[in-house]
């Protein structure tokens, strides 16, 4: 079993304690729990009552059967599952509720996620990119007051001792809304920004510490961290690189692309790859469906990806976190018109 990774809240830890924290064996990381925030839709549809999710076959995935992705274990680290909805019949989710909120998805961000990774058809509808996982590992790591670093941490702790393979994560640092609460607190202007910068610091090189961690060469049980990019991105007026926790060293970052292979114009730059987020079809919490648009959306579709390479390379034998990784991206399609910048390794295919 990995070192647990630690994080202390120095806003009432004094320096000392912080230190002594830092020198035991076994911290391998440490910093200023701050807050965190989805990587919400930039845009939601009424679905239309017509076709599948158009980002299955822009994937390759067509031609997947039922029991495609069988035998895998993928987690999704978001705002928990609406068990009941038609989506996940026959599924058998082992939850887990990291945060103060009730257990149940009151946003529905984290079922529309679920449901493009391992979603049943609904009504004929194609869903779902690995239909065949049928125990997916459900963290609850962001309630209707956000999340924080140590539910992150809590979550990807638990999934790893759970025994998944791909971890699909739709999240940001929110640092504009830690720098409101350090100054809610009575910090000043210039104090709060610093502070502010050293908790995004410190995060950013945690969630790089915990992707090498899990991404060790030679654990045959690692699994694969993948993140949505997100969607601050304005094209052609402004373009935003990737945001944390995507940006660090070891994690999957994902972009938009809409149904004619161009970059979404809110899809932040310099990803590792890019997948459908645009207009997608997935479950709502409502028992609907409900067509969104994101980088959230994007993530998912690779995640799904993941899980049907990991099924192929098990096959085969073991094989390490980095293994899976590589595999992804080997087989990402260059889209014509698109700048590396734009588009990273290319458009992930089955």
């Amino acid at each position: 079993m990995e070192p647990p990774v630690l994080t202390v809240d120095t806003l009432d830890a004094v320096e000392g304690e912080r230190a002594e924290l830092a020198s035991e064996a076994e911290t391998v990381a440490i910093g200023l729990s701050i807050p965190f925030t989805l990587v919400a839709p930039y845009a939601t549809e009424a679905d239309d009552g017509r076709g599948d999710n158009w980002g299955i076959a822009a994937i390759g995935a067509e031609e997947t059967d039922a029991c495609a992705g069988q035998g895998v274990k993928v987690a999704v680290l978001d705002t928990g599952i609406a068990e009941d909805h038609p989506a996940f019949d026959g599924l058998d989710p082992l939850t887990e509720n990291f945060t103060d909120d009730v257990p149940e998805d009151t946003d529905g961000h984290g079922t529309h996620c679920a449901s493009t990774i391992f979603g049943q058809d609904v009504d004929g509808r194609r869903l779902g990119v690995a239909r065949g996982v049928r125990r997916p590992l459900i963290g609850k790591v962001m309630g209707r007051g956000g999340g924080d670093s140590e539910t992150i941490l809590e979550g990807l702790l638990w999934a790893r001792r759970n025994g998944a393979r791909v971890i699909s994560m739709s999240l940001g640092m929110d640092f504009a809304g830690f720098h409101r609460q350090l100054l809610s607190r009575g910090w000043s202007q210039v104090d709060a920004t610093a502070l502010a910068l050293q908790g995004y610091r410190d995060n950013l090189r945690l969630f790089d510490r915990i992707a090498a961690l899990f991404g060790d060469a030679t654990a045959t049980d690692a699994p694969v961290l993948i993140s949505a990019a997100g969607n601050d991105s304005r094209r052609p007026e402004c373009e935003i690189g990737t945001a944390a926790p995507a940006s660090a060293a070891g994690i999957l970052s994902v972009g938009a692309i809409d149904t004619h292979g161009n970059i979404a114009a809110f899809s932040n730059s310099a990803p590792d790859c890019v997948a459908p987020g645009v207009g997608i079809l997935g479950a709502a919490q409502d028992g609907r469906l409900v067509r969104l648009s994101g980088t959230s959306m994007a993530a998912p579709h690779v995640a799904g990806v993941a899980v049907l390479q990991a099924a192929a390379l098990a096959r085969n034998g073991f094989f390490t976190g980095q293994d899976l990784r590589t595999a992804l991206l080997a087989r990402a399609r260059t889209l014509p018109g698109l700048s590396r910048a734009e588009r990273g390794r290319g458009l992930v295919m089955v």
